[in-house]
């Protein structure tokens, strides 16, 4: 299950955390991801959100030797897949590939309404993000949200072990 919502909701109060716990209660998988911007009903990703659009997130999964992208919106109706094979790759390969795959997303004509970016990495992950380590990539200090700064859009990074262990 994948669950959004926006800080700036104030009328529903992170509605989607408790539904996150008892999606972890029972034992089901799931991934929640609050944003900064966007309206009450946004979540909803249809005509029936508060600002009537359907907004769309990129995410992205570095698992093993594979690096796959979606664009979706935030129902899960997937839009576009992209996937790269990125075992034979260095660190700065492999961070200039996925920070072009993620650009390379957002120009597609489906993408109309990207309002942030999700990024699962093999890795730790510290100070929200601004700080990636990983052995397997030979990075040590990486800043994807600093890489993507430019695009104007909220970048998340977590854990792939622990995204998995949520599925």
């Amino acid at each position: 299950m994948f669950l959004a919502a926006t800080a700036e909701d104030f009328l529903t109060n992170f509605g989607a955390l408790p539904v996150a716990q008892k999606y972890a209660s029972l034992g089901l998988g799931y991934e929640l991801h609050i944003f900064q911007p966007g309206p009450h009903g946004y979540s909803l990703a249809d005509e029936t959100s508060a600002d009537g659009s359907s907004q769309q997130l990129i995410t992205a999964c570095h698992e093993e030797d594979t690096l796959c992208l979606y664009l979706t919106d935030l129902s899960g109706r997937i839009y576009s897949r992209m996937e790269y094979m990125v075992s034979a790759l260095d660190a700065d390969t492999f961070v200039n590939l996925l920070c072009n795959a993620v650009r390379g997303m957002l120009d597609l004509p489906q993408a109309r309404r990207v309002v942030g970016i999700g990024i699962s990495m093999s890795a730790l992950v510290l100070d929200g993000g601004r700080r990636v380590i990983s052995s397997a990539l030979g990075c040590d200090d990486l800043d994807l949200p600093g890489l993507l700064s430019d695009l104007g859009l909220p970048v998340h990074i977590s854990n792939s072990s622990f995204t998995k262990a949520m599925w």
